[in-house]
């Protein structure tokens, strides 16, 4: 990575200031993701999904985390890949009983998350997917 010299951009400041707020936040994202104990990250495993059609699913999900629930990702999901209508299903009722299990997604959030993280493997394709959701505010 070559660093931005001040005759290339007449807002180098503003630049550099970016750029080490996006590096604050990352670096703040990974120790959550690898913090103490109690925050063990969540890996929901399928064996018949492909990763893309995995990772299309976590797209979705992310895309409408604001509803607290995975029903329409699963449909949106479902008609991309309709013969892993089952297997999705039964992901999304996975997702959607851990996220009120721990508190997550109820109207009162205990932990005070605004976002929890997820990973989804891929047993077919051996490969994970990182999805990060929103929590209800207190």
């Amino acid at each position: 990575e070559r660093p931005v010299s001040k005759g290339e951009t007449s807002n180098f400041k503003v630049v550099r200031k970016e750029m080490r707020g996006v590096a604050q936040r990352a670096e703040a994202f990974l120790k959550m993701m690898v913090g103490s104990n109690e925050n063990v990250l969540p890996v929901f495993v399928v064996d018949d999904i492909s990763y893309w059609c995995l990772r299309d699913f976590g797209t979705n999900l992310m895309k409408i985390s604001h509803e607290q629930r995975c029903t329409s990702a699963c449909h949106e999901t479902i008609e991309s890949y309709p013969s892993h209508k089952r297997s999705l299903k039964t992901l999304g009722a996975a997702i959607d009983s851990y996220m009120k299990r721990t508190g997550f997604w109820q109207a009162e959030n205990k932990q005070g998350h605004e976002e929890v993280a997820l990973l989804l493997y891929s047993k077919l394709d051996d490969r994970f997917d990182l999805v990060t959701l929103k929590c209800r505010r207190n």
